[in-house]
């Protein structure tokens, strides 16, 4: 199941999903909640599953230590891509 899933992501864009030209209202909601719920910055926060880092870099720009860990290597060059822009 692991492959498959994997096989899936490797030609999927979660990117463009959440954020495909303007903001999903899942994204919005997403960041909103992490917000509330999130203590202030400085913190570590360890984004399971992060993807292509779509919430990852917003909370490192407020300040967040972050660290993102997925199981597909295209989403984590995405991410790494996405960090390395914003520094």
């Amino acid at each position: 199941m692991m492959d498959e899933i994997r096989n899936y992501y490797e030609r999927y864009d979660e990117s463009g999903r959440l954020f495909g030209g303007t903001p999903s209202l899942e994204y919005l909601r997403t960041l909103e909640l992490m917000e509330r719920y999130l203590p202030p910055p400085p913190a570590i926060v360890l984004d399971i599953g992060g993807a292509s880092g779509m919430y990852s870099c917003p909370l490192a720009r407020k300040g967040y230590e972050v660290r993102l860990i997925d199981p597909v290597r295209k989403q984590l060059e995405q991410a790494k891509e996405a960090s390395d822009k914003q520094q």
